[in-house]
Parts: structure tokens; C-alpha cells; sequence
């Protein structure tokens, strides 16, 4: 905000990503203000992350969130984290915790993957053709099982000791 002589200056805030796998509306500001708390508390501050939201595939069990977090350290307790982040949402979401409270949306889980995962994912969704510029890290991903699946895999990959 504020003004650069006469002019306004304005804050581009970048699409609004809205997640919505069961009407609970999930959005960047609510993972803004729920996440880098939750990860503080568990001691992983500065750790680049995302949350990629899963539709219930044919019928198999409900949608839920996944956290994907990187960290050199493993998680002390992510069922802990993953409660606590729930808790939070629930808190400042009251679709979140309706569909929560329904059973509509299962509790949110936490992975951990390896340093240098999102990169690896960053450098792979290039070669696959997405520009390079438009890859700042997203947090929230609303139809994230491509990116889950390709996130575990790279975590996974034997290339990390």
C-alpha cells in the first residue's frame, strides 16, 4: 500500500487461490495464517511447505489435506503438528471445522520430505513445460494429487542420504 509520489502503489496479492473439496473454502490466507505458526511451535520455522488438498477417489474414504513439509529433521510427532493445524483451522475457518465436525473432510495429515525437494519439483515442472517465472512456491494446492504424488516420489528418491 501507501502512495510512490501521486500514486497509489498497490500490492499484488496474486490470484486467490480457494480450496473447496467439500464446501469447507480453504483459502492462501487461511494457510498463511495457520501453517508458519504450527511449524514454528514444532520447531520447523523456516521450512518450505505446501498443503495439497485430495478429492476422495470413486468413493474410497473422504478428501482431506495433505502438508507436505521440508525439513533436514524428522518430525518429532506429526500426528501432534497435524492435530494442531487442524485445531487452527478449525479456529479460523468455520467451513473447515463444519465439514471437520460432519466427517465430510478427514483430519489433515503431514508428510515429511528431504532438503532440496521442492527444488527438485520446481526444476521437474519446468522440464515439463511450466514457465519458470511462474513457479514462486505455492502453498495451498486445491487440486493437489499430481503435485503430492510427485512430491513423495522426489522425497523419496534414493538421491537423498
Amino acid at each position: 500500500g501507501g502512495f510512490a509520489g501521486e500514486v497509489p502503489r498497490l500490492e499484488y496479492l496474486g490470484r486467490r487461490s480457494v480450496s473447496d473439496l467439500t464446501g469447507e473454502k480453504l483459502a492462501e490466507e487461511h494457510v498463511l495464517d495457520v501453517v508458519p505458526a504450527g511449524l514454528q511451535e514444532a520447531g520447523l520455522g523456516e521450512s518450505v511447505y505446501t498443503v495439497c488438498g485430495i478429492q476422495a477417489e470413486h468413493g474410497q474414504g473422504r478428501p482431506k489435506y495433505v502438508l507436505v513439509v521440508e525439513s533436514e529433521v524428522p518430525l518429532d510427532d506429526s500426528e501432534k503438528l497435524a492435530l494442531s493445524l487442524d485445531r487452527r483451522f478449525k479456529d479460523i475457518n468455520s467451513r473447515y471445522e463444519l465439514k471437520r465436525n460432519f466427517g465430510d473432510l478427514h483430519p489433515l495429515e503431514v508428510v515429511r520430505v528431504g532438503s532440496g525437494t521442492f527444488a527438485d519439483y520446481r526444476r521437474e515442472q519446468v522440464e515439463l513445460g511450466a514457465p519458470a517465472g511462474q513457479l514462486k512456491e505455492k502453498i495451498l494446492h486445491p487440486d493437489g494429487k499430481e503435485s503430492l504424488d510427485s512430491l513423495l516420489r522426489l522425497g523419496s528418491s534414493g538421491a537423498r542420504s
